[in-house]
């Protein structure tokens, strides 16, 4: 196995160590207690090259757990893990949390500033396991094949 070859495999086993640590949370925050939270913010965010837009749903609300107010941006763990999203799919995530809305929000029990709107994986964490996988697979089968 080349130097290259090695150097690809080491760093998309590193991604791949940061996305299971980010999926446990993930699934996790599933058997998270709840509080009552109201939306503060929602909008979208155009970010990237002047060729290749992409956009996030910048959501932002506050919940109070023992007396204590807290403020989150968390909409679930490992979403758009890899890519922004399209400008419909950010639009739908910011109608979905409309500015003065009330909202569960998930709380960490042993750090209630650490929460989330959405419990559980997303999609785009799956996905980027899976291209993980995929990738160091690729190498290593390259490395022994060349």
């Amino acid at each position: 196995m080349s130097g290259l070859s090695i150097i690809l495999l080491v760093s998309l086993f590193c991604c791949f160590v940061i996305l299971l640590i980010v999926s446990a949370d993930g699934l996790r925050s599933v058997r998270w207690p709840r509080a009552s939270g109201r939306i503060n913010r929602s909008e979208v965010v155009e970010y990237g090259g002047d060729s290749v837009g992409s956009f996030k749903a910048c959501i932002e609300y506050d919940y109070t757990v023992d007396g204590r107010k807290y403020v989150g941006e968390r909409i679930q763990f490992g979403q758009a893990a890899f890519m922004g999203l399209s400008r419909h799919r950010a639009m739908q995530i910011a109608d979905q949390f409309r500015a003065g809305s009330a909202v569960e929000i998930a709380y960490h029990p042993s750090d209630p500033a650490s929460s989330t709107l959405v419990t559980g994986l997303s999609a785009d964490l799956v996905y980027a396991l899976i291209l993980t996988m995929a990738g160091m697979l690729a190498v290593a089968f390259w490395g022994v094949v060349t």
